[in-house]
């Protein structure tokens, strides 16, 4: 079977999912705004295409997959999804992907589309003197991912800083969604879809609460600790989204918070799996990574091998905590030493400036843990980040910038 990968410049996940078509023994090539060439791919790597203009690079994959005869085209993170969209939507005569397919690309469609259908967070008009602020506002962009531009606020000048801050700064994350809080836990759903079939592969849980101003993601573990009950009223609420966006196959990541009264609330839905490094925290009976599972999902309609170790699994995304140019890291070794941690990967570049959230939501790297139990496994990780130190140049005006919605209490974040 040939098989299309389509690849984003910045995609961590490359190697995974070459890794998992060549153990299925699928014949794969590559559809990417990269120029590079991976070994033995030359004659197979489609590259330099505008993946920023989504409706010519729609079409440029169409005509990959009628020139070779590809049998299957799979795109690989956020920044190829849109593109997959585009190409699905030209190749059946639409002008333009339909209005549940943007709504995975854009919140505010989103909150739309699954109107009426699961409990969602209150939109509120851009009327800043009617909002009510209770326990907070959130103030997000209404595309993008890793928690950039994401704020918390509590008064008018707030929301009226957190807003301009994104009209001004990230107007490429599209517009200023304003709604209301949740108090609650945080989880992340992770799923595939087969012929219409929801498959749970992972429930992960947040422990460290995101409360804000700020939401930069740290640990995810799994199995979740949610109760039966709770477990089974986030499975109905993520069929109910599959259905209203008409979803029939492939990878799902959802994010909901479970408040204080048991409502599960969708905050985030993308038709996508986990990002970044994240898919490492994951491994199946046989040794199937969660590449393996999707592909094999995607490509022979089957996720009968979806199951997962019967071990507590986790990963800690190491956020940058100052804006500031990276002089040095020390300590990787040590963390690499602690008892249950499997692995820890570092992907920040000496010499690179990096920016906090709101500004930017890239990750220094990434530690992994695997435990019999879910306090060993959250303890290894927090051990394993508390040996890492990033010597970083801070950059002080950015902090005075970012302090300018930083009224939460120490306690509180």
């Amino acid at each position: 079977m040939k098989i299309l990968l389509i690849v984003p410049e910045n995609s961590y996940r490359i190697k995974e999912f070459l890794d998992a078509a060549l153990t299925l023994g699928l014949e794969v090539y590559i559809a990417t705004d990269s120029t590079f060439a991976p070994p033995d791919l030359n004659d197979r790597v489609f590259d330099s295409i505008e993946f920023c203009n989504p409706e010519s690079a729609g079409n440029t994959v169409n005509a990959i997959v009628e020139s070779v005869g590809i049998d299957t085209v799979v795109a690989i993170d956020e920044g190829g999804i849109e593109i997959l969209e585009w190409a699905r939507a030209l190749k059946n005569g639409l002008v333009e992907p339909p209005e549940h397919s943007l709504a995975l690309r854009d919140k505010l469609l989103l909150r739309s589309v699954l109107k009426d259908v699961v409990p969602q967070p209150n939109v509120f008009a851009r009327d800043f003197g009617s909002i009510q602020f209770g326990a907070g506002i959130i103030v997000k962009p209404s595309k993008g991912s890793a928690s950039i531009g994401v704020t918390r606020v509590s008064t008018i000048d707030e929301l009226k800083s957190a807003v301009a801050f994104i009209d001004t700064h990230l107007k490429q994350h599209g517009v200023a969604i304003i709604e209301e809080y949740i108090e609650g836990t945080e989880h992340a759903f992770e799923g595939v879809v087969v012929n219409g079939s929801l498959v749970e592969l992972a429930i992960f849980d947040k422990p460290h609460p995101l409360t804000g101003p700020y939401f930069a993601e740290t640990i995810y573990i799994t199995p979740t600790s949610l109760d039966e009950y709770l477990r089974k009223r986030v499975l109905q609420c993520v069929e109910a989204a599959i259905n209203a966006l008409e979803i029939e196959n492939g990878p799902i990541h959802v994010e909901v918070r479970v408040a204080n009264d048991g409502t599960v609330f969708i905050i985030d839905f993308a038709n996508r799996s986990i990002g970044g490094r994240c898919s490492s925290a994951l491994s199946f009976i046989g040794d199937r990574t969660l590449e393996v599972v999707l592909l094999e999902a995607i490509t022979e309609g089957d996720a009968s091998h979806a199951h997962r170790e019967n071990q507590y699994s986790g990963v800690y995304m190491i956020p940058t905590s100052e804006s500031g140019v990276l002089h040095n890291v020390q300590g990787i070794e040590e963390a690499r030493e602690i008892p249950f941690v499997t692995d820890v990967v570092i992907d920040a570049k000496i010499g690179k400036r990096y920016e906090t959230l709101p500004s930017e939501g890239n990750y220094m790297g990434f530690i992994y843990a695997k435990a019999p139990t879910r306090s060993l496994c959250i303890e290894a990780l927090e051990k394993s980040f508390n040996e890492i130190v990033f010597d970083i140049a801070v950059d002080k005006d950015h902090i005075k910038q970012l302090n300018r919605v930083d009224h939460f209490s120490a306690v509180e974040r």
